[in-house]
């Protein structure tokens, strides 16, 4: 899996969710991938019992043909020996638009459904589809969420992913200071470097605490990669934002949906946001509460276990999981 300042942490949260499953079924989980510079991830990771974290492939001791491989990455080889040339009980892979053309046993894609294709040489292998496949961490799911109605100051949690290498967070910010509203916002950044004039917005780095603000909050305002997912299942109304071009998929998904109130988009170098959604977020609360209704609506929850469950029994079964 990989998980750098460059690349941000979607990828890991979603092992790190399923490692929780794993571990509660007894399984051991190996890390590896680079994460030496994400000290919050790595400290989520560490805390999970029976799990270690690797920094490269060459580390890694193979269970005599007992290990299953799960590949969350844009960047490890498709002809990697890492992959073709160890024992592994079974190959996966999960899956989107950006991911590399792997040849793996079952592939699991955490998304609309028909919104990724197997490839046409691919189509005797299983295929996991659909948002009830999303993996969630284990502190998310135990939050429920109540919409407050008639709210004069509104809490907002804005997140950039886990490490915004599009500077979502340097570029909402002047947005959110040129709003005439009151209303307190607590920013969570790896950039030290970002600072705030503004009493009604806060500045925070990410850590283990961040589910207890989303917990407070009236919304989140996020970019529509894994942390928009887990606000959803948490039915906390959302602004999303598209960062990148692997996110338009989930963008244009959750705010056809009504799952979220799109809020920009990254372009040409640049951020472009909707001033418009941004009040309609601060000052409706029917707004607010359609949001959460469709996202409460929609079941996510159980997202890790059914991968961990299915993919189990698509290995070690006959049983067809294309769904």
């Amino acid at each position: 899996m990989d998980a750098t300042p460059s690349i941000g942490v979607g990828h890991a949260i979603r092992c790190l969710a399923l490692a929780e499953e794993l571990e509660s079924l007894g399984f051991e989980s190996i890390f590896v991938g680079e994460t030496s510079s994400i000290h919050w991830l790595e400290d989520q990771i560490d805390a999970i019992p029976r799990t270690v974290r690797l920094a490269s492939e060459n580390l890694f001791k193979i269970n005599d043909a007992r290990d299953i491989l799960v590949i969350d990455s844009y960047y490890l080889d498709p002809n990697s020996t890492f992959i073709h040339s160890l024992p592994w009980r079974a190959t996966s892979a999960i899956v989107d638009s950006s991911t590399p053309n792997y040849l793996v046993d079952v592939y699991i894609h955490p998304g609309e459904r028909g919104s990724w294709q197997l490839p046409l040489s691919h189509r005797n292998q299983t295929l996991l589809e659909g948002i009830s496949y999303v993996p969630i961490r284990k502190a998310i799911r135990l939050i429920h969420h109540s919409v407050k109605l008639n709210v004069e100051k509104k809490v907002l949690t804005v997140v950039g992913g886990g490490t915004d290498p599009t500077n979502f967070i340097e570029s909402i910010i002047p947005v959110l200071q040129h709003l005439s509203l009151e209303y307190e916002a607590r920013i969570f950044t790896p950039n030290r470097a970002i600072t705030s004039g503004d009493k009604r917005i806060k500045i925070f780095s990410p850590d283990d605490k961040i589910e207890q603000h989303f917990s407070k909050s009236d919304i989140v305002l996020t970019t529509a990669g894994t942390s928009a997912w887990e606000v959803a299942s948490m039915g906390i109304p959302m602004g999303i934002a598209q960062a990148v071009e692997n996110q338009k998929p989930n963008y244009e998904f959750f705010t056809t949906k009504g799952l979220a109130l799109g809020i920009g988009q990254y372009a040409n170098t640049e951020w472009h946001f909707s001033k418009e959604n941004l009040l309609l977020l601060l000052t409706s609360d029917p707004v607010l509460q359609s949001i959460a209704r469709v996202q409460n609506s929609v079941s996510l929850k159980l997202g890790s276990a059914r991968v961990v469950n299915d993919l189990i029994d698509a290995i070690f079964s006959t049983k067809n999981f294309l769904v």
